[in-house]
């Protein structure tokens, strides 16, 4: 994720083009119909516990949508894949803390713990235990959550 950011602040949009250089618009599926109309900033965090506070997210404008009276304009944004939309805390981050729960068997103030403890977080990590356990609910969903856990932690982990 370090990566992404630097790579955005240093080359911006250019960057962005390198990453996501398809003609079709995710929106309606034409050629060509969307423009780049900002970078917007979010906070995240990564699995290292690292806080990002100004992480740019590029957002795009679909020129054949949004033509009624109610909704004006239809964009989309170009998440990296670490992210999860509306949750600061990236994918790794929420593996790393189920890791500690599921196959270290930490309880969740023993994880509170130890994230408040990171060095390099430029922010404390106050992770809440209504968060974990909205994490833990997120893979109990599926009907083996566990074994859904591992496939994509072991998965994540060939991945990068």
């Amino acid at each position: 994720m370090a990566q992404y950011y630097h790579g955005v602040k240093n080359d911006g949009i250019k960057f962005i083009r390198r990453l996501f250089n398809s003609p079709v618009c995710p929106i309606c599926g034409a050629y060509n119909c969307y423009i780049f109309l900002q970078f917007y900033p979010r906070p995240v965090f990564d699995e290292h516990g690292t806080f990002f506070k100004d992480f740019l997210i590029a957002r795009f404008k679909c020129l054949r949508k949004g033509s009624d009276l109610i909704v004006q304009d239809k964009t989309f944004s170009l998440l990296p894949y670490h992210l999860i939309p509306y949750c600061k805390y990236s994918i790794p981050f929420i593996f790393k803390v189920m890791e500690m729960n599921y196959t270290d068997d930490h309880s969740i103030m023993e994880i509170q713990e130890v994230l408040s403890q990171l060095e390099n977080s430029n922010d404390y990590i106050d992770l809440a235990q209504s968060t974990i356990y909205k994490f833990k609910n997120f893979i109990a969903h599926f009907e083996s959550g566990k074994r859904i856990f591992l496939f994509f932690y072991l998965l994540l982990f060939l991945i990068i």
